[in-house]
């Protein structure tokens, strides 16, 4: 593993009036998270808990942000905004459908063939929504109930074009193309809410995509909606991600657990390739080599309890049999859940950090290499999904953009001494 040199800087502390953060460089850490700009787009709430999408459009990056309320409490809105977090255009639901999961996680996909980045989200409204870079609604295709997760543009099915996937809370999966039109829909029988982001792969190595949707089982779609198999999880399945951990044609599944396991799962043939307990409400997201090594690890954030308080833990484990090289306590408060890490180049040396969060409120670079804290920011709001890492500025270099459950969106730079 590469050897890190870790400098040993002051204490910086500063307070944001009205916006209730503050960044901290603490004695050992080398690293310092710079805030870069809060979005005005507050709301009498700390439940907002979707990830925002950047896309280049026009020769400049935009933002789109799903900002929600409880119900009866205000207004849910899809906000876009520019790289500097002013807002421009913004769509709001009706009252009587708008609640904290009103609008989920949006995307930026140019899903009807015409050049132009779109925006696609599905909804409280039991609907999918796709609108045009300047804010025109222009798709809607029906779903049996809330869409919660991100959808999926991408050339699924064997006709001509790119699809729109997406699944709702109930279980069922929606194919549909671009004019429209409903290619299949499919439900899963006896099945969870689903709340993980389905994924598209060539997970058999066939040379033709799959689907892969998780619940209290992971099921495999063919691009026809039969189903390719189907494997029981321990316990519900939190978040999903994809990744090769092994070196065969096939992408393997990592799915977290509510009930703490983590599982990597043969693409090809639905066989566990293995499965760990680390106490409880398991995310994942980042899988890659962060630490230089020649191996793919799984990165995985859990709760794990000591006496009468729930932890929040990371772990590095190597994704070809879960052992564990290192484990980092980010939160000693008692707390509900641990988001996912995030894996990129913050500060374009070529070597890979982690960014973690925590239900606190903080956000922190981490060194995929140990686990030790390089650098963190932190404001008195909760914080319930992972961040998004974009360059947003042109300099080359990731920028991290955290939503806070106040419906803020944080922008902040990592540097080092």
């Amino acid at each position: 593993m590469r050897t890190r040199t870790v400098a040993v800087v002051a204490v910086l502390l500063f307070s944001l009036v009205g916006a209730g953060a503050y960044a901290v460089m603490q004695p050992n850490q080398r690293g310092q998270l710079a805030e870069k700009w809060v979005s005005d787009t507050s709301r009498n709430t700390v439940g907002n808990h979707h990830v925002p999408a950047v896309a280049e459009i026009n020769g400049s990056k935009r933002i789109v942000v799903s900002v929600n309320v409880e119900q009866n409490d205000g207004k849910c809105s899809l906000v876009e905004m520019d790289a500097n977090g002013t807002k421009g255009w913004q769509e709001e639901m009706p009252t009587e459908t708008c609640n904290i999961h009103g609008y989920g996680d949006p995307i930026f996909a140019d899903y009807d063939g015409d050049g132009t980045q779109d925006v696609l989200v599905a909804t409280t409204e039991d609907k999918v929504l796709g609108f045009t870079s300047a804010g025109k609604q222009e798709f809607a295709g029906n779903l049996s109930w809330w869409g919660y997760t991100k959808p999926i543009v991408t050339d699924f099915t064997t006709d001509p074009g790119k699809e729109i996937v997406v699944t709702d809370l109930n279980g069922t999966v929606f194919v549909y193309s671009a004019d429209g039109s409903l290619v299949w829909r499919k439900h899963i029988e006896n099945s969870a809410t689903v709340v993980a982001a389905p994924a598209v792969a060539d997970f058999d190595g066939d040379g033709a995509p799959e689907l892969a949707v998780g619940e209290k089982k992971v099921t495999v779609f063919e691009r026809d909606g039969s189903v390719k198999w189907q494997t029981g999880t321990a316990g519900s399945v939190n978040w999903m991600t994809t990744a090769q951990t092994d070196g065969d044609p096939a992408v393997e599944i990592v799915a977290g657990t509510f009930d703490g396991h983590v599982t990597v799962i043969d693409g090809k043939t639905g066989d566990k390739q293995w499965s760990k307990s680390f106490g409880r409400m398991a995310a994942v997201k980042a899988v890659g080599d962060g630490d230089g090594d020649g191996q793919v690890e799984v990165y995985a954030s859990t709760l794990q309890e000591k006496g009468d308080t729930d932890i929040g833990k990371l772990r590095a484990l190597d994704a070809s049999d879960g052992s564990v090289e290192w484990t980092t306590t980010l939160s000693t408060e008692d707390v509900q859940t641990m988001p996912p890490s995030m894996l990129g180049d913050l500060n374009g040396d070529g070597d890979k950090e982690l960014v973690a969060v925590t239900e606190t409120g903080s956000v922190s670079v981490i060194d995929p290499d140990n686990g030790a804290v390089l650098a963190s920011y932190e404001r008195n709001v909760p914080i319930w999904t992972h961040v998004k890492l974009a360059d947003i500025d042109g300099d080359g270099n990731q920028e991290i953009l955290a939503v806070y459950g106040d419906g803020r969106v944080v922008a902040m730079d990592y540097s080092e001494k």
